[in-house]
């Protein structure tokens, strides 16, 4: 369990306001007993794998319109929460945190509400329990002003940056899962393909035309 200091959970690049811990439990593979009668010694083999559960908590904050209530409503409405984030050591630079793999979400199984204390703080706790894939340490970040270009056939769409540091230098690199966060047209996985100081080309057919706009998140995971 993290906790206290540079330690945050977010939702995309929104930070859920007074969460101060939080805990990855972990994955887990299913081992299926597959003994027959009159082995000597028992045999199994892999289940399916279980992505485990995420739980954070904090203190209320009634005004968190895009955090805390986002969250809340997600339990109330039983809707699925699929990016989120959860930082440690040096989160203030974006840097360094946990996120969804391709195709996973996150179910809302428990909000809990605990004892106001004398000075009128309320904890609060949220338990997601993770589907169809697990968190994973994110291998590099970028947050900034990009140019998406279509070229059709595989491995030719681009996506491009005019300012700031080296994709290299970020630690983007072939073979890595990509997400796209906060654009208009383009959010999504993809595979990349190959990686310059200036553009990361993926390996799909489906990027959309678009022009430069600023704060859009790429996180890399690993191949």
């Amino acid at each position: 369990m993290y906790t206290g200091y540079k330690c945050l959970v977010k939702i995309g690049t929104v930070t859920i306001a007074e969460m101060n811990k939080w805990g990855l439990p972990g994955k887990a593979n299913n081992i299926i007993d597959r003994t027959v009668f009159e082995e000597t010694f028992e045999t199994f083999e892999y289940g399916d794998a279980k992505g485990g559960q995420v739980m954070f908590g904090g203190f209320m904050a009634d005004g968190d319109t895009t955090g805390q209530d986002v969250i809340t409503a997600a339990y109330k409405n039983k809707t699925n929460i699929a990016n989120l984030r959860v930082y440690y050591g040096t989160a203030a630079t974006g840097e360094e945190f946990f996120h969804l793999t391709p195709g996973a979400t996150c179910f809302m199984e428990s909000l809990t509400i605990g004892e106001a204390d004398p000075s009128g703080l309320v904890p609060i706790a949220f338990t997601l329990t993770i589907s169809g894939g697990y968190f994973e340490k994110a291998s590099a970040y970028r947050v900034g002003t990009l140019v998406f270009a279509h070229v059709t056939g595989a491995n030719n769409d681009t996506i491009t940056r005019s300012t700031g540091t080296s994709f290299i230098t970020l630690g983007f690199a072939a073979g890595q899962k990509l997400f796209v966060e906060g654009s208009i047209s383009n959010d999504g996985n993809y595979i990349i393909y190959s990686v310059s100081s200036t553009v990361i080309t993926v390996t799909s057919d489906a990027i959309t035309n678009e022009g430069a706009a600023a704060t859009i998140s790429l996180i890399a995971l690993p191949a």
